[in-house]
């Protein structure tokens, strides 16, 4: 029988029994270099320590352990080795013991010859190698199940991680969106004097990221009722079924919790009033948060969802946030228009100042009573074929009224005197527009009317006063009203002359037309004055 080549360790204290064994190896082919032998238990653990067998052949009866316990040291070494166990012709119950508590085979002394010991040989390398090869498909099934399991984690890590990326990119998408919705809400805040485009741009912006369908926002008006200032994505009627009176269920939830969320289909006519008209547009769920300033109900956002709200506290409080904006714009709108009311109130005042101190200087100057309130007319009226603007014309009213007011710096011995001046009073009473600016541009509201008073005697041609300025050079303003103050002056009584006619003095205003006066100023007043008479109050 060929026996596989094998490493061999016998533990055996017995010099006869020992021999015996190496005669049945040597008869088998095995070199004495194949054979290890050890003496004691000690001895083997140590042998197993350093190297490596195939079978190792032990006998249970040694001077350092005895019986089975030697079986147990060797085994709890750990080495992967097939353990023969060798017993005396009175010990095969052992034997049987031995196999069942760990070793491969037992084999009988004194009944052990060359086939026995060859078959036992080769069982025991062949079915170490089959339990060696078993342990290690069974570790290379292990480790591809847990290969598998890892990649299986892994992915299930991966899935996990890109789902929540994957909400993390939606939150983040929905913040910036809100974000960018916020700032075109607060754009349209800044730049509309009126509460109803800036309530659009809310709802607009609101509707497409709350996902519903429909929104409005209703303002208390002067009865007390609430009505459509804005809407999107439903028609208003603008009537009676428009309005919601405050004591009206929903309103007063509404005005109680500060928000009402209702299921249109399951709310009655007693809670929603003005649920039928949503409920025939298709609408099944109604939400609605109060607006209010300063625990002042201004009115109400509503929004409508053809299938249900949502119910994220997320949604709820973007909603909450739309109306925060929206109450900033009902107050940012009344605030503009008590401003403007504010400011008309003032120019008003402002302009009943000017009145008066114009009708002062006429009084003072009892030859041009009147003058400057005729001319002021006749200026704007002139003015107004030109384009100017409203602001505009409003200073060259102003600047007509106060066209004299530097002659507060002139005596009135030289402004009242009956007859022609001299050249030393000239010199004087010339320095009226001088007063006038150094007066008026102190003051905000009048500096851009300045031009009038202080250019007014400015001719087209170069020669006037006080600076000689010429042609374009003169404010448009100061061409205007030149033209008009010279048209009133000769058609009034003076103490030196007697008024001329309305004719003689429109050819004076053609023949002074690029000397004197603006060619194109003059000749519009020519085309004014043909139309109708210039108005002329006392």
């Amino acid at each position: 029988m060929t026996v596989p080549v094998a490493r061999l360790l016998l533990v055996e204290d017995a010099a006869g029994d020992e021999r015996l064994f190496r005669e049945m190896l040597r008869d088998l082919g095995y070199p004495a270099e194949a054979i290890t032998v050890a003496r004691s238990v000690g001895e083997a653990v140590e042998r197993l320590a350093d190297d490596t067998f195939d079978v190792l052949f032990l006998d249970l009866d040694l001077p350092d352990c005895q019986g089975l316990g030697t079986l147990e040291r060797v085994l709890a070494t750990g080495h992967d080795v097939p353990v023969v166990v060798l017993t005396g012709l009175a010990d095969q119950t052992v034997g049987g013991d031995a196999v069942a508590n760990g070793a491969q085979d037992y084999l009988v002394k004194g009944e052990v010859h060359g086939d026995v010991l060859a078959r036992v040989i080769r069982y025991a390398v062949l079915r170490h190698q089959a339990i060696t090869a078993a342990k290690q498909e069974s570790a290379r099934a292990a480790a591809a199940v847990a290969r598998l399991q890892a990649t299986q984690e892994a992915r299930s890590a991966l899935e996990h991680e890109v789902a929540e990326r994957r909400i993390a990119q939606g939150s983040l998408e929905r913040s910036l969106a809100r974000l960018q919705a916020m700032r075109s809400i607060d754009r349209a805040i800044i730049g509309n004097h009126s509460v109803s485009p800036m309530l659009q741009v809310v709802l607009h912006e609101g509707v497409t990221l709350l996902h519903v369908d429909a929104a409005t926002i209703m303002l208390v008006d002067e009865t007390g009722d609430l009505v459509p200032a804005a809407h999107y994505g439903m028609p208003m009627l603008h009537g009676a079924e428009d309005r919601v009176p405050l004591d009206d269920p929903s309103m007063v939830a509404v005005r109680r919790d500060g928000r009402l969320s209702l299921d249109l289909h399951a709310s009655t006519s007693a809670r929603f009033s003005h649920g039928d008209r949503i409920r025939r547009a298709g609408f099944r769920a109604y939400h609605a948060v109060a607006l209010c300033s300063r625990e002042r109900l201004l009115g109400v956002l509503e929004v409508f969802c053809r299938s249900q709200l949502p119910q994220s506290q997320d949604w709820h409080d973007f909603v909450d946030t739309l109306a925060d904006q929206s109450v900033v714009a009902i107050d940012s709108a009344g605030l503009q228009q008590q401003l403007v009311r504010a400011n008309v109130d003032l120019v008003a005042t402002y302009d009943a100042t000017l009145d008066g101190w114009s009708r002062a200087l006429d009084l003072r100057d009892r030859e041009t009573e009147g003058h400057s309130r005729r001319v002021t007319q006749l200026s704007v009226e002139l003015a107004a074929r030109f384009a100017l603007t409203e602001e505009e014309l409003g200073h060259l009213r102003r600047g007509s009224l106060l066209h004299d007011i530097g002659k507060m710096g002139v005596p009135d011995a030289i402004l009242q005197k009956p007859g022609p001046l001299d050249e030393g009073e000239w010199a004087i009473m010339r320095r009226h527009t001088t007063y006038a600016r150094d007066l008026l541009m102190p003051i905000e509201f009048l500096r851009p009317a300045v031009a009038i008073p202080y250019g007014h005697h400015e001719r087209w041609d170069g020669s006037g006063y006080p600076e000689r300025s010429a042609a374009d050079a003169i404010p448009l303003a100061a061409r205007i009203f030149a033209v008009a103050d010279v048209f009133d002056a000769l058609t009034s009584d003076r103490s030196y002359r007697s008024a001329w006619s309305r004719s003689r003095a429109l050819e004076y205003v053609r023949s002074e037309s690029g000397r004197h006066f603006d060619p194109d100023v003059a000749r519009v007043f020519i085309e004014l004055a043909a139309r109708r008479a210039p108005p002329r109050t006392s």
